[in-house]
């Protein structure tokens, strides 16, 4: 999870995995980059439905992701060009920035 919006500093967040909650936290910026927190989880193979909202902005986000082996999933807020919106990224490998 990362914030990279400096006006939304910490930014409260609130992820949910089928309805459950599995994490709430305040994420702040790095002093020079945007920071981003590290979770991991073991899910049950299938498709889930991932919903992330927050106290400090209106910007809500639900996704579906399909689980068949190691997932690398990511949770941005304030990344251009949708600055006002949380952006759900999947990658098969690490990215870059972890």
């Amino acid at each position: 999870i990362s914030n990279q919006d400096r006006r939304v500093d910490p930014l409260d967040v609130r992820v949910f995995l089928d309805g459950n909650p599995i994490i709430h936290a305040k994420i702040a910026m790095g002093d020079i980059h945007p920071s981003y927190e590290r979770y991991r989880f073991n899910w049950a193979p299938g498709t889930h439905e991932i919903k992330v909202e927050s106290s400090s902005v209106q910007a809500k986000l639900v996704a579906t992701v399909e689980v068949s082996g190691k997932r690398f999933l990511g949770v941005l807020y304030g990344y251009p060009p949708r600055a006002s919106e949380f952006v759900f990224t999947n990658y098969d490998e690490p990215p870059a920035w972890l």
